[in-house]
């Protein structure tokens, strides 16, 4: 539960008002005295004016542009500074943390703005963590990068897009896992790889092909809309058809967009057994919608065989 503060005109305190402090809960105060046994926790906000308790041993640091800008938090556990650039875009965030003490985050960007490196403890090499993001001429994420020193980087995840723009392909840690992305043709996501875990992969990560380096799918799930909501020659992409679902009583089809079943499947660790808890094979969950179009049952199982 939250308490939020209000002047005598029962309005919230101003945060663009010059030195304000907005503090969401204080228990401190006579009027909160009768939640003393409730609330423990205290957080404040404050806006605007640089603040002279930044860690003297941190240099390089600047809380320039801060009108109308968070520049500090804090509640029991520690307290965080905030800096930005010229167009209010934060730049760092320093955190002192108790037991851990001083944590810096860097932000730099691209010239037309969008995120280019996230810098974690620049100044600690023994900790140093960078995130790199890499983007194509329509100003979409194609690689992300990592590096322990800013200077040698590998990649961690690319990204491939349709022709009309849909995210296609996401292909983690090299060929760890490829993970294929198809849609309707209204737009809807229809999968993602195949909850059967084969070569009904639409990439086929794993078989011969373009991507036979690449480890077989150890996750794949397809949602179904109505019958034939995706259609396409070559492929093993599909709705199930009533006699391959368990119960199909008042599970109607969905024209409107909502979600009639959703079918999934997780590969199992190796050497885990199967149990109650942890089934092998493709499950689904079946979901039901009232006259106005909520949500009105869910009924969990094992998916049928593929036909």
């Amino acid at each position: 539960m939250h308490f939020q503060p209000y002047d005598a005109a029962g309005d919230h305190p101003n945060p663009l008002i010059s030195n304000s402090v907005h503090t969401v809960v204080d228990i401190t105060q006579a009027g909160w005295r009768a939640y003393d046994n409730h609330c423990t926790q205290q957080s404040w906000f404050t806006y605007d004016q640089v603040q002279n308790d930044f860690p003297a041993t941190l240099t390089g640091y600047s809380q320039r542009y801060a009108d109308g800008q968070l520049v500090k938090s804090s509640n029991t556990y520690g307290t965080s500074w905030y800096g930005y650039d010229d167009d209010g875009a934060n730049t760092w965030v320093v955190r002192s943390i108790n037991d851990l003490g001083t944590k810096t985050v860097n932000y730099y960007y691209t010239k037309e703005g969008q995120l280019d490196k996230i810098d974690y403890q620049k100044e600690v090499p023994a900790e140093r963590f960078v995130h790199q993001y890499v983007y194509d001429a329509n100003k979409r994420p194609v690689e992300v990068k990592t590096s322990l020193d800013n200077a040698v980087f590998t990649s961690n995840q690319s990204l491939q897009y349709y022709l009309h723009g849909a995210l296609k392909r996401t292909e983690l840690g090299g060929t760890l896992q490829g993970l294929d992305y198809v849609y309707t043709a209204s737009g809807r996501l229809k999968s993602v790889n195949a909850p059967t875990l084969t070569n009904r992969d639409p990439g086929k990560d794993g078989y011969p092909g373009t991507h036979a380096g690449f480890k077989k799918d150890v996750f794949g799930f397809t949602l179904d809309y109505f019958t034939g909501d995706y259609v396409r020659k070559n492929t093993f992409i599909d709705t199930y058809t009533p006699n391959t679902i368990n119960r199909t009583d008042g599970f109607q089809e969905q024209f409107s967009g909502a979600i009639r079943a959703m079918r999934w499947q997780t590969l199992l660790p190796a050497g885990a057994s199967a149990s109650t808890a942890f089934p092998s094979g493709m499950l689904q969950y079946l979901y039901r919608y009232d006259a106005r179009n909520q949500l009105s049952e869910a009924v969990f199982g094992k998916a049928g065989p593929v036909l």
